[in-house]
């Protein structure tokens, strides 16, 4: 973990946007996909017979450091998405860890 002094000192961290490749649990539909980086919150995302899930892959070996997480819901239904909404993260696209759930 860096410190202060290493960061002020060695530039070691700094903030900067990071972008990736887009996935989904629509892989067939592009243009949905991409719907959800495009600035627009009309778009939703509804699947009740199965997980729904998108997300950024980005590139081998570099780090991405959370700082902030915001996402805008167009429609909320509390008793649809509370304990049900999580954020994950994973190296390897096998191994999931909940970084935070909504609720």
């Amino acid at each position: 973990m860096p410190t202060t002094h290493s960061i002020d000192n060695f530039k070691i961290l700094s903030e900067s946007y990071i972008s990736g490749v887009p996935f989904s649990s629509r892989p067939t539909d592009a243009d949905m996909t991409m719907s959800l980086w495009d600035g627009s919150h009309q778009h939703g995302w509804t699947d009740k017979t199965a997980n729904c899930f998108f997300g950024t892959s980005f590139k081998s070996g570099y780090v991405g450091v959370l700082n902030e997480v915001k996402y805008f819901m167009s429609r909320f239904t509390k008793s649809e998405y509370a304990g049900k909404l999580s954020f994950q993260g994973s190296n390897d696209f096998s191994t999931w860890t909940t970084i935070f759930t909504v609720g």
